[in-house]
Parts: structure tokens; sequence; C-alpha cells
């Protein structure tokens, strides 16, 4: 793909780190069919509470949610996840993993629920102003073919223009998101737009803390995958 990079790195380089649902759900490449081992789906939540621990603590205040996006995630949150005391008495080698893994899926429901919190008082949802929401529109109606081309629902196409809205106003934008589809039409309006990498980025979430940075010069193997 591209290069990788440590999330605090990114973190650094841009003022503002924009997140997408499915990069809190899923590591890049880790389809759900990996996780048929409790060995397998172990890592996996291991892998999200850590990064969801680390958007948590935010040292650079920059982290921030798209409205629908947030929307997913607190519709999500609302399942609460306890594992009964009887499985934690069992002692068959199994049967402990079982509880290990049941404790990292409490983790990381208790981690998300605190997310939608913390991000709501401490209002990291976006908002656009006035001038922000005519520029927002219109590139939705410019790009509304390109969207049903690909399929994107609602919340996808609007993280990807909250981004490009922002960048515009000479704000460095990084996307974190391991969809694929978006990535089409980020390398699209990357051309159409005339942004470089340094304005508007695009990241793909590896195994924590790393993400793997996607260059316009990969849009073509992309764009046919």
């Amino acid at each position: 793909m591209g290069e990788r990079i440590h999330l605090q790195e990114v973190c650094k380089k841009f003022s503002g780190v924009f997140l997408d649902n499915c990069a809190f759900s899923d590591v890049f490449g880790f389809e759900n069919g990996s996780e048929e081992s409790i060995e397998g789906k172990i890592s996996h939540y291991r892998d999200k509470s850590a990064f969801l621990k680390f958007v948590l603590r935010d040292r650079f205040k920059n982290f921030y949610l798209t409205p629908r996006v947030f929307r997913e995630i607190e519709l999500a949150s609302l399942h609460d996840f306890h594992f009964s005391e009887n499985l934690k008495k069992k002692k068959n080698k199994r049967q402990r993993r079982k509880c290990d893994l049941y404790k990292l899926i409490e983790q990381c429901t208790n981690r998300q629920k605190d997310l939608v919190r913390v991000f709501g008082e401490e209002g990291k949802i976006l908002e656009l102003s006035s001038s922000e929401i005519e520029g927002y529109g219109s590139l939705a109606r410019k790009y509304a073919s390109f969207r049903g081309r690909l399929g994107l629902s609602e919340a996808d196409f609007e993280f990807l223009l909250y981004g490009i809205v922002f960048a515009k106003e000479d704000v460095p934008i990084a996307l974190v998101s391991n969809d694929k589809q978006i990535l089409k039409l980020y390398y699209r309006v990357g051309r159409e737009e005339g942004f470089d990498e340094k304005s508007l980025s695009f990241f793909l979430r590896r195994s924590f803390p790393y993400l793997d940075k996607c260059s316009f010069l990969d849009r073509e193997r992309i764009a046919s995958a």
C-alpha cells in the first residue's frame, strides 16, 4: 500500500484526525473470516481496545467525528455486554481463553461508551459554519453520481466531504478509515480538487498503533481493485 506510520506521528502532522466508524471495528485486511479461532478474536479485540484507549487519551486534542459517524458509534454503544460469573470459574484452557476474550469484549464495550460520552462533552463532534454548509452542498452535488456508483452511505459520504471542506480552509486533515469505496472517491477528489497529501491524507488502520498512508500514486491500483 503506502508508508506505514505510527498513529502518534499522524496526530503530530495533522490539525484534524477524522475517524470513521469502521476504523474502530476492524484492522484493514483482518476480515471476519479470520476471527474463527478464539486466539484470532482475542487478538482482534485487544487491538480494538488499545486503539480506543489511545483515542480516548487524545493527547494532541485533534481527534474528531463527523455527526453521522458519531451517531453510528452512539447506536452501537447502546448494547451492553456482561459475561457470566460462572464462566470465570471454569478451569480448562479453552474456557479460560473464552473468559479472556469476553473480558476484552466487555472492555471494548465500556470504552466505546466512554468515547461517546467524552466526545459529546468535549465538543469533538464536527459542526459546519453557514459558509462551510454551502461548500459542503456544492461538493455533495458535484460528487453525487460517484457516490451512487460506489454505493457510499450518507455517513461515508459525509465523512469524506467534511474532510474536503476543512482541508479547503488550509486545515491539514487526516482521514482514518478502512473503507475502500471511500478511498476510491478520495483519489478522484484529490485529482479534481487539486489537493496534495499535506492538506488531505487518507490512512488505513493496521494493527495498533500503525496506519498505512494511501498515496495518490496508488490510486490507479486501488481504483481497479
